[in-house]
């Protein structure tokens, strides 16, 4: 059959087959008499054969509506338009082909075999149709398409290639703390581990640089954003597989806010500011747990100044967001599910593992630093500013049309990146640990891939995700670091 225009798909040479070839057919001519066999089994007995095929798109769709059941009549009809060449493409990667062997040698029945075939097309077009392509379409609607990486660019499993295939999963976001997997003849199981309890007493130092936490703090002075967003790798290998990790960057993303006028700030300088700042919040006689709060979350954020000086010349801009590797380590976590069978020759224990690699990531910006009547901002030995903060407020407040009291105080907003939860005002502190206890549970325990110890995410976001194998920069900077503590 000649086409206009052909989609050709070339199998996989170390099938111990022919390599197949498909074409699909989109001049619009009619299909050929309707074979006695099912198109779909026809198909899979002639790939199997290593024979070429042709099929046209009249045909593809008599396979989508009347073998795999799918209904097409609603849907959106780019859609419809392209599935055809979507079962194709699902086709030509079903990773059931590998089974080839077992086929020939006589330990797989071809009727099993194409059942679990026609199993995985049916649910990769349904999957497009209900979830992916809504979720795409929703992104070119609102235009916000993301780029992001592949699960192998930073990773390496002893040199084995990863499927072309993954599997999605959708839920709350205790899904993922509690999903394992097995093995159990050809198929992978999905299941869940008891919850890991919550550890009652978490710190004000441990929530701030808790995952998944964003705050932002906002005053006339200052305003800063500072979201903890650690970057998780998830795949499923056997459980003996080696993993090797490429060196992770310090420095992740710098993204650079080009509305905004940008000014450069010496280190030390900020450190004086923020110390100056949290001597004048003590007159506004704020409530003491809510100037703690206030205290602690300059405190981390200026460690991240502190941090990053080392690879920024010792200089800090405003309007300038950075990304980058808290704690410079990275973590595996691998879970398997060891209790769904016991270790015996005739029922061996799971050879699938759920693996994760995890960098923690933080994201800070001073999108705003009032600094008009200062001098020697970029100076290296800056002077106090005890008095700036009172007198500059009281000619903001002549400007301003809003009470004393509220254009004072300072507001902290806190936030759950996951979800997209906020939480603001006196209780906001209890509001989002009780959203992290009720909705995400507790972290289970990772392993640092350097030194191979085990630790509790709870002991690593109170040392700001630093350990022992790792040097802490902060550590040479207690000059710096502590200005807080003096208060």
């Amino acid at each position: 059959m000649e086409a206009d225009s052909n989609v050709i798909v070339t199998g996989n040479k170390s099938r111990e087959t022919e390599a197949e070839k498909i074409e699909v057919d989109n001049n619009g001519s009619e299909p050929k008499k309707r074979p006695s066999t099912a198109p779909l089994r026809s198909c899979f007995n002639a790939i199997v054969k290593g024979k070429k095929i042709h099929l046209d798109i009249k045909t593809l769709e008599l396979i989508i509506v009347d073998e795999l059941r799918i209904k097409i009549e609603h849907i959106d009809p780019k859609l419809r338009q392209i599935l055809p060449y979507m079962l194709v493409s699902y086709v030509k990667s079903w990773p059931g082909w590998i089974k080839n062997g077992e086929y020939l040698n006589g330990s797989l029945k071809i009727d099993d075999w194409f059942s679990k075939f026609q199993q995985y097309t049916t649910f990769k077009l349904q999957y497009l149709i209900q979830k992916e392509y809504p979720k795409v379409l929703n992104e070119i609607i609102n235009e916000d398409l993301n780029s992001c990486e592949t699960q192998t660019e930073n990773l390496f499993m002893g040199g084995k290639p990863f499927s072309s295939f993954s599997l999605n999963f959708e839920g709350p976001p205790t899904l993922l703390n509690t999903l394992i997997f097995s093995s159990h003849d050809d198929d992978i199981i999905s299941a869940k581990h008891p919850m890991k309890p919550w550890s009652e007493g978490l710190n004000l130092q441990q929530l701030i640089n808790w995952p998944n936490l964003e705050i932002e703090f906002c005053s006339p002075f200052m305003t800063i954003t500072r979201r903890m967003v650690p970057n998780y790798l998830r795949y499923l290998a056997n459980v003996n597989d080696l993993m090797s990790i490429r060196k992770q960057d310090f420095i992740e993303e710098v993204r650079v806010n080009s509305d905004s006028y940008r000014t450069e700030y010496s280190v030390p300088f900020l450190g004086m500011y923020l110390m100056s700042y949290i001597q004048y919040l003590k007159t506004l006689k704020l409530d003491n747990q809510k100037f703690i709060e206030m205290q602690t979350f300059l405190s981390e954020f200026f460690k991240d100044v502190v941090e990053l000086s080392q690879e920024c010349e010792n200089r800090f801009h405003n309007s300038t967001a950075i990304c980058f590797n808290i704690g410079r380590c990275r973590y595996v976590r691998n879970k398997k599910a060891a209790n769904i069978c016991t270790q015996s020759i005739n029922n061996p224990p799971p050879s699938v593992g759920f693996c994760e690699v995890i960098t923690p990531r933080c994201s800070i910006e001073l999108k705003k630093l009032y600094t008009d009547q200062i001098t020697g901002i970029d100076s290296d030995n800056p002077i106090m500013l005890s008095s700036y903060f009172a007198t500059t407020q009281e000619v903001l407040d002549k400007k301003s049309s809003l009470p004393t009291l509220v254009g004072n105080a300072p507001s902290m907003m806190y936030s759950c990146y996951y979800c997209k939860k906020q939480y603001e005002g006196t209780y906001a502190v209890n509001a989002i640990l009780k959203h992290f206890q009720d909705e995400h549970k507790m972290e289970h325990e990772i392993r640092c891939y350097q030194c191979k110890k085990q630790y509790n995410v709870a002991d690593l976001s109170q040392t700001r995700w630093y350990h022992s194998c790792v040097h802490n920069p902060n550590a040479k900077n207690p000059n710096l670091v502590n200005i807080f503590s003096k208060q």
